[in-house]
């Protein structure tokens, strides 16, 4: 028991009988706890109790041993596309059980058609499926741009069938037959991994990570205020657009436009500074009387 669940409950300790109201209370917050780490595997916790009259009172605590399966973002919807529906059933009630949202597709055509109409946090494609294979459902969601991670399910080992995997556009691999809990560890990686990808703004030089509030030019860390950071990010956000100083006070101060708008301008002064200091001269670009614009080929 850690320092954490011991404040919870001071006077639980190995050895003491309790009843079953108080393991039931004591289950919730000990999984609050583990919610908020960032390990995927949590200790096996195996609790004896008791009625008054001395009974095994039937408690039954189904996988709590098994892995901190929250998801990394609420509503994160997976789309699993595979043929064999003894797979399929026992993944999406291990993902369901772990609160994903899961939806199925049994051929390659109704897998596209899924993923391509709908929006996936990530897809597990297994390789050999009716009508479309799983590289041809790979390669033509890539044709549209989407950069949706793609997991694929394979009995192949071969490194050149692996090979043409990776260059089909799939993110991972795992071999068949698998553990549940590696490939729940796989989503989980590419899961951060894209997520990391979709709060970092990166053009030319400059960086900015809009999770960390970080903001980086030629490798080099610019520390910014608040207010600061915003401001770029906004325009960096609305780059090649010239954002005009009434709606910078709207966007980022979230101020009526009738206010004066000079703050605008010596927060800019402030941003320039920084940036020049750094060696990123001429990135924010005054259009005289209406506001500033970030273009992208100052950037490069």
């Amino acid at each position: 028991m850690t320092e954490g669940e011991k404040r919870v409950y001071p006077r639980m300790r190995e050895g003491i009988t309790v009843n079953a109201q108080v393991i039931n209370e004591f289950f919730k917050h000990y999984l609050m706890i583990l919610q908020e780490s960032e390990n995927f595997y949590i200790p096996l916790l195996i609790i004896f109790t008791s009625d008054n009259e001395g009974y095994n009172s039937g408690l039954q605590f189904r996988n709590y041993h098994l892995l901190n399966t929250q998801p990394l973002m609420k509503n994160m919807k997976l789309l699993i596309v595979d043929d064999e529906p003894g797979i399929t059933s026992f993944l999406k009630e291990g993902l369901e059980e772990a609160s994903y949202s899961v939806d199925i597709a049994s051929d390659g055509k109704s897998g596209l058609d899924m993923a391509l109409s709908n929006t996936y946090s990530l897809i597990i494609l297994d390789w050999m499926i009716p009508v479309l294979s799983g590289i041809e459902v790979c390669n033509q969601i890539r044709k549209t741009g989407s950069m949706v991670p793609i997991i694929f399910l394979t009995a192949k080992k071969n490194l050149d069938d692996l090979l043409i995997g990776f260059e089909a556009g799939a993110n991972d691999y795992i071999k068949k037959p698998f553990e549940f809990e590696e490939l729940l560890v796989r989503i989980n990686a590419q899961l951060k991994k894209s997520l990391k990808e979709e709060n970092t703004l990166t053009v030319g030089k400059l960086t900015i990570n809009t999770l960390s509030h970080q903001v980086f030019f030629d490798s080099k860390e610019i520390i910014f205020t608040p207010k600061e950071f915003s401001l770029l990010e906004y325009l960096v956000h609305n780059m090649d657009s010239v954002c005009t100083r009434n709606r910078i006070l709207q966007e980022v101060w979230e101020i009526p436009p009738e206010s004066d708008t000079s703050v605008v301008d010596v927060f800019i002064t402030f941003i320039r500074r920084k940036l020049e200091k750094a060696g990123g001269r001429k990135i924010i670009q005054t259009i005289y009387g209406i506001g500033y614009v970030v273009r992208e080929q100052d950037l490069l």
